[in-house]
């Protein structure tokens, strides 16, 4: 669908879901601007790969930029499997936790407050191995 010849100003586009699925394959914005100035921003996203053996703990050492608001993590498997979060700051003290339904993904979002070397551990659950693959972004302050 094309709008076109739309006056200078602010304009609002909505999606409504009226039932059933709903796939948008992209936003085109020709001869477009923003002057939107957000407190926030994704930082760069970090990645990382390991294989877990049934009630072990794998431990991963995320460094968190200065500026850093928040951490969104994904903890994928390759089959479907329980999983335990724990994400630790450079103190030692939890900051956030989260446990799946056995789906194999499992996602965790915390606030931190200072920047440093943050501990996740993951505990596989499950009663065999399971290959682990994370992947972290932190929100940075403008």
């Amino acid at each position: 669908m094309r709008y076109a010849n739309l006056t200078p100003g602010a304009h609002k586009l909505s999606v409504i879901d009226r039932g059933g699925a709903v796939n948008i394959d992209d936003f085109v914005l020709e001869s477009s601007y923003s002057n939107a100035r957000p407190a926030t921003h994704p930082g760069a996203t970090s990645t990382g790969a390991a294989t877990a053996l049934p009630g072990q703990n794998l431990v991963q050492t995320l460094s968190v930029p200065a500026g850093a608001t928040a951490l969104s993590i994904v903890v994928e498997t390759s089959v479907a499997a329980p999983l335990q979060l724990a994400l630790l700051d450079p103190l030692g003290h939890t900051v956030g936790t989260a446990s799946d339904d056995g789906s194999g993904t499992s996602t965790l979002d915390a606030f931190v407050s200072q920047s440093g070397s943050y501990v996740l551990q993951v505990v596989n659950l499950s009663l065999g191995p399971v290959s682990v693959s994370t992947t972290v972004t932190p929100t940075l302050a403008q």
